[in-house]
Order: C-alpha cells, then structure tokens, then sequence
C-alpha cells in the first residue's frame, strides 16, 4: 500500500475497535506461522480478505461523514479468536509495532495527563483485580484486604464501563505518548479486564518507551506470569528490586513487587524463599493491607 493508505488505516484503526480485533487476530495469526505453528490456510486466506475490506470500510465511513448518512458497521468476525501459544504474543508485538511504528504517520508528544474521569474507573478495576486475586498491581493496594468499590465488567466486555477510558488512554498512547501515567494504566486496564492478551500487545510497546519506569517492570512481570512463563516473571520483579538500589522506589511499590515475586517463587516450588520475602513484608508493613496480603499468602504456605 501506499504511505496514504496506510495513513488512512492506521487512522481507523485508532477509532474502530471491531478491526482492531480483526487486525489483531490476522497479526496473530502471522505470528503464529513465523514461530512454526501449524495453520488453516483457510482461515488464513479468509482474515486476508477481511482486511481487503478494511479499506472500503475507511472510505463509506469519510463518505458518511461527509454525507451524513449512516456509518457502515464493520465486519465482526472472528471476535472469539484465542491465542493459542504464548510465544504468539511475542510476533504479534513484532507485527503491530512495525506497522504503527514504521507507518511513520503518528505525532510523538510528551504531554497528557489523565483526568480523574478516565482514572477512576480504571483505579476501580485495579483496585478489584488486586482484591480477589493474589498478585497486586500497582495503584491497587489499597483495595487489598477491604470490600472496596467493585469492579464488574458484563461478560468480559469491554464496552462497559472501561470502553470510553481505555479509548481515550489509547488515542494518547497511539499519539505517541510518553507519560508513564497514560501507558501505565492502559494496560493495567485491560490487563484487569481480563484481556491479557491485548495488555501483553501494549505493556511491550510501552516498556520500548519507558523501558525503567518500575509500575511497568511489575506489570509486565503479572502478565507474564499468567502466561505461565515464570522464570521470566521472576526475572522482571527481581529487576525492579535492584533497581531500588539505585534509584529508590516508593516502599508500597516495593512491597507490591516482593508480594508478587513470592507469589511466582511459590508457583515454582520454592517455598522457603517466597515465605522469607512474605515474612518481611508483613513485618515491615504491618497492620496494612499489604501486610495482610502477605501474612495470609505466607500462611497458606505453611512454615
């Protein structure tokens, strides 16, 4: 395609997020060939065709605009494609950043600031993942332990009510964004709503920006945990309390990254370390609710 048309996708792209799921999909499933996987030629001839579509869609859409008739609505197919190795997610970053990124068509810009109407919810959904699950995120330990404002998303969608912050976030990030603020919180959103893998797509782009910023280290480490990828879990959260040598981190997110390494230690078998680290996280945070966290993890764990 020429710059103009691909100019003109990327800018749909930004704004439609039923071909966004159809572009995804199409790169996974490249992804997936380039790794070696097996694949249906079928359903690879048909995602090219969908996107053959993509363009037309761009054009009704400016048409409509113009014309002010009604927008034609994008193919959906494949909505429930999964990804089916989690070495995919690594070629799909591959093939999204080098279109995004190698277009050469989106402004760089260091400002945006989130406003408490795009945090709050997504602070909510955080805050939620961090109470009912093990691991915590940051800018969700306060939730920990406690009731807390509950999140709910209606059957995993996000439309309701993370849609309009993630969208907004988003348009920031894709502007090229690089406040650790917007980058940070797009992820841990859809990472709490339960779409790890559009997290793992956007917290690699985002640590490519921000490759110290800590909250992204710990982040990074939790969505690659529930892809079962330990070693490199505990390799990320071990960064990030080296780090704090250097260049001292907030205590909380300390605490948060110890929580989480013990957790990963564990589900490797190694108890004796990860009750250690629980033991003096409860200690030093005691009578918070990190340090119930970790009294309550470190209890199952036995002694």
């Amino acid at each position: 395609m020429s710059e103009i048309e691909r100019a003109k996708i990327l800018a749909h792209l930004e704004t439609c997020r039923e071909c966004v799921e159809v572009y995804l999909d199409s790169a996974a499933e490249v992804g997936f060939l380039r790794v070696g996987g097996s694949s249906s030629s079928k359903k690879t001839r048909s995602l090219v065709g969908i996107g053959m579509q993509v363009t037309a869609q761009v054009d009704a859409a400016a048409r409509a605009r113009a014309g002010g008739s009604e927008m034609v609505s994008a193919p959906a197919f494949w909505r429930g494609w999964r990804l089916r190795a989690l070495v995919v997610a690594a070629s799909v970053v591959f093939v999204v950043a080098a279109l995004w990124y190698g277009a050469g068509v989106l402004e760089r810009s260091r400002g945006s600031r989130v406003g408490s109407d795009v945090l709050q919810p997504i602070q909510a959904a955080v805050g939620e993942f961090s109470r009912v699950g093990e691991m915590v995120l940051p800018g969700g330990e306060s939730y920990v332990g406690g009731s807390g404002p509950v999140f709910r998303s209606l059957g995993g969608s996000l439309y309701d009510p993370l849609a309009a912050p993630l969208k907004d976030l988003l348009a920031k990030f894709l502007a090229g964004s690089r406040s650790p603020d917007v980058a940070y919180w797009l992820v841990a959103g859809y990472l709490s709503s339960g779409d790890v893998r559009t997290a793992s797509i956007y917290v690699s782009a985002a640590r490519d920006r921000l490759p110290d910023d800590p909250r992204l280290m710990v982040l990074d480490a939790a969505i690659t945990y529930f892809g079962r990828d330990y070693t490199r879990s505990e390799r990320l959260l071990r960064d990030v309390l080296k780090s704090h040598v250097k260049d001292p981190v907030p205590d909380t997110l300390l605490a948060i990254a110890q929580i989480d390494l013990a957790v990963v230690l564990r589900d490797q078998g190694r108890l004796a370390e990860a009750r250690e680290i629980l033991s003096g996280v409860r200690s030093r945070h005691a009578g918070t609710p990190l340090g119930e966290r970790a009294g309550e993890i470190g209890a199952e764990l036995g002694h």
